[in-house]
């Protein structure tokens, strides 16, 4: 199975504007809820799972790629945790991503909200292979038909064994996401503590800065 996109982005993570909207904690609970089922999908499913990323993948986008069993990135494509440059830690996607990288590569990532090259990522481990954009289909293709080669049952029964003892489930520790991200919201100090400041050095387009002490990460 290949999970892929269009356009600039292959995934840029939940819509902050809708979750902004709508500040209630039994939605933030659906909306997780629904995303971890999504991931676990990945992870049960019987085949591996390859990501096609062709452009930015941030958040729970980023989080997407960590997920799937391979992933083959254009040389364009870009990666970042960056909920931290609007006071939220991205609590769910860091715990595929430390299952991906060295743990304190992974948190600079998580802390500073910086993004990383798919040549980076491909040297920490969250990527198997870059190439140029238009060898991208052919790569992703490359890599299928060698898989299809192998015996489907024995492809099935390893893939379990490698998530069960490798990457096990990680259910119980998205469950916590929803509360603190609605506290977060909730606080009236939230949108006054980070404000655009510019729109130089980030792939969105904006720059965030602390005007207080209080913008905290929200999932501490």
């Amino acid at each position: 199975m290949v999970v892929s996109a269009q356009g600039k982005a292959f995934c840029a993570g939940h819509n902050l504007k809708d979750m902004r909207a709508r500040p209630e904690l039994a939605y933030y609970q659906k909306l997780f809820a629904q995303c971890t089922r999504m991931m676990l999908a990945i992870q049960n499913l019987p085949v591996p799972v390859i990501a096609k990323v062709q452009g930015l993948a941030t958040a729970a986008g980023c989080q997407l790629v960590a997920q799937c069993d391979l992933a083959v990135a254009a040389s364009q494509a870009s990666f970042g945790v960056n909920g931290i440059d609007v006071g939220l830690f991205c609590a769910t996607p860091s715990v595929p991503l430390v299952r991906n990288m060295p743990a304190k590569q992974a948190m600079e990532m998580l802390l500073t909200g910086e993004f990383i090259t798919a040549d980076e990522a491909r040297g920490r481990g969250l990527v198997n292979r870059v190439v140029p954009l238009e060898a991208l289909d052919a790569e992703v293709e490359k890599l299928l038909q060698a898989i299809l080669l192998k015996p489907r049952e024995a492809i099935a029964i390893g893939k379990a064994l490698f998530t069960n003892n490798v990457k096990p489930a990680w259910k119980p520790l998205t469950s916590l996401q929803a509360r603190p991200w609605h506290a977060t919201w909730s606080m009236p100090w939230h949108k006054k503590a980070c404000k655009p400041s510019s729109t130089k050095g980030n792939p969105n387009g904006q720059r965030w800065r602390r005007k207080s002490s209080f913008c905290l990460p929200g999932a501490y």
